[in-house]
């Protein structure tokens, strides 16, 4: 799936995505209302 606007760009996430989303969502100070930090194994599912 992919939405393109004039300011925003959404796609599927990929492989190459894995660090970027180790940066948010391991990140507790991110996660702390909505559940706690991804562990590497978590987000690489």
């Amino acid at each position: 799936m992919q939405i393109e606007t004039s300011r925003m760009y959404v796609r599927d996430f990929t492989p190459n995505d894995i660090n970027d989303l180790h940066e948010i969502f391991g990140d507790s100070e991110t996660m702390k209302n909505c559940e706690p930090a991804y562990t590497a194994e978590k987000y690489q599912k």
